[in-house]
C-alpha cells in the first residue's frame, strides 16, 4: 500500500476517527489481530483491506501498536479524549507531522505566499494538487476561507516547518550516528526556514541529493548567500569531524560558510520537541567563517590522521 496525501479522503479521515474511538487503550483488553476487522466493521464500515490500511497507517503514525492485538497508545488515547470533546486538532497534527501528507503540503507552498506570518492561497487552484490537505485543516480555526484562502499562527507554523516537509518514505533506517547528523540536518533546515521564508529565500537541503559539496544547507536568493555545513552530536558540549572535503570547501567560500553544531541530540524525541528544547538551550552553535575563526582561540583544531597514496 502506497500512502500519500491523496490516499487521506474524507471518508477514509472519518474512518480513522471512528477506530481510534472504538479500539480500547493498551491499557486493557486488546483487538487480537485476527479477529480485527470482524470486530470493527460494525463500528467504522469499508472493506476488510481499508480497514486494515486504516490501521496501518494509524501505526505508522504512533496512534495505534498491533504487538498482542490492536490497541491505542498514549499518544492516541490523548487523541481519542480530543476526538471525545468534539477537537480534531491532535489528529490532523499526526498526519501532518507523520510525513505521509508531505506531496501535497510542498505543492500548497508551491502556489501560496507568504506574508505576515501568514500563507494565502488561492483555493482552486490549490485543491489541484492538495485537496485531501485542505479538506483536514478546514477542521482547524486556523484556516480561513476566502479570495484567498490562507492559514495562520500555529497551524502556519506547522505547515511550513522542516519535518512535514520531509516524505516518511526517505527517514534514515541507518546507523545511529548518521540518525543524529542527518536530525541535525532537519533542525539547521528548520531554523533557516524561521529566518529567510519572510523574505522569499530558496533554502535547499543539498546534502540529500548531493553529498559531496562539503556541506548540508544552501540558502539562494536566487544565488547562493550561506552553505551550512551540519554537525550533530549526542554529548552537549562541543567537538565533531571535519572531513578533508569540508575544509576544502570553507577555505573556498569563507564568509558564505558556517557550521552549525547540534550538541545533546536525541533520537528517543518527535523533531518537533528536540527542536524546541534545544533552540531553548542555546543550540545551534553557530560558526562562521571557520576557515579563519577555526585557527584562532577558543577553538583547537587538529588532524585525526594521514592519507598515504602512491603518486
Amino acid at each position: 500500500m502506497d500512502i500519500r496525501g491523496g490516499w487521506f479522503t474524507g471518508a477514509r479521515f472519518e474512518r480513522m476517527v471512528s477506530l481510534i474511538a472504538a479500539l480500547p487503550s493498551r491499557s486493557y483488553s486488546r483487538f487480537s489481530t485476527e479477529n480485527v476487522t470482524r470486530l470493527l466493521f460494525p463500528i467504522v464500515g469499508g472493506s476488510n483491506d481499508e480497514i486494515r490500511d486504516c490501521l496501518r497507517v494509524l501505526e505508522d503514525i504512533g496512534l495505534i501498536g498491533s504487538v498482542g492485538g490492536y490497541a491505542r497508545s498514549p499518544r492516541g488515547d490523548k487523541v481519542a479524549k480530543d476526538l471525545r470533546k468534539g477537537e480534531r486538532y491532535s489528529l490532523v497534527m499526526a498526519v501532518l507531522r507523520s510525513g505521509l501528507i508531505a506531496d501535497q503540503i510542498q505543492y500548497l507552498l508551491s502556489v501560496s505566499r507568504y506574508e505576515n506570518g501568514a500563507l494565502y492561497f488561492g483555493v482552486p487552484e490549490a485543491r489541484r494538487g492538495s485537496a485531501q490537505l485542505l479538506g483536514l485543516v478546514s477542521w482547524l480555526p486556523e484556516y480561513a476561507t476566502g479570495s484567498p484562502a490562507h492559514v495562520y499562527g500555529q497551524l502556519c507554523e506547522e505547515l511550513t516547518s522542516a519535518w512535514n516537509l520531509r516524505s516518511a518514505a526517505v527517514v534514515s533506517v541507518g546507523d545511529e550516528r548518521q540518525r543524529v547528523g542527518e536530525r541535525a540536518e532537519l533542525y539547521s533546515l528548520q531554523l533557516q526556514r524561521q529566518n529567510y521564508l519572510s523574505i522569499g529565500a530558496q533554502i535547499a537541503w543539498v546534502s540529500q541529493e548531493a553529498p559531496n559539496l562539503g556541506y548540508d544547507i544552501e540558502i539562494r536568493s536566487p544565488r547562493p548567500i550561506k552553505c551550512i555545513e551540519v554537525k550533530g552530536s549526542r554529548a552537549p558540549s562541543l567537538s565533531f569531524i571535519l572531513s578533508d572535503n569540508e575544509w576544502q570547501a570553507a577555505l573556498r567560500l569563507q564568509d558564505v560558510y558556517e557550521i552549525n553544531f547540534w550538541g545533546d541530540v536525541r533520537l528517543d524525541e518527535s523533531a518537533p520537541q528536540g527542536y524546541a528544547r534545544l533552540t531553548g538551550l542555546g543550540f545551534p552553535i553557530v560558526i562562521e567563517n571557520p576557515a579563519t575563526v577555526l585557527t584562532r582561540s577558543p577553538y583547537v583544531i587538529q588532524p585525526q590522521g594521514w592519507k598515504v597514496r602512491l603518486e
